[in-house]
């Protein structure tokens, strides 16, 4: 079975625009976490992962509600 993504321009529109000072700060929480993972592959990186996840509630503006079913779903 092979599956096609296609990327439809009425979906694309809606993914959030980031300035550079934000997209720094997602380089650099990924960037530590390919560096403690390359360092040790056990590595706990769920703070850094919970604060990626932060900032993408805030990047699309998810009020507490939606960020609680979120969280709850991926239980």
């Amino acid at each position: 079975l092979t599956e096609t993504l296609r990327w439809k321009k009425v979906y694309v529109e809606t993914i959030p625009k980031i300035a550079a000072a934000e997209q720094l700060l997602f380089i650099r929480l990924v960037d530590s976490i390919l560096q403690a993972k390359a360092s040790d592959p056990l590595a706990d990186v769920a703070d850094w992962e919970k604060e990626i996840d932060h900032l993408v509630y805030s990047l699309y503006g998810l009020s507490p509600s939606e960020i609680s079913t979120i969280e709850d779903s991926s239980k």
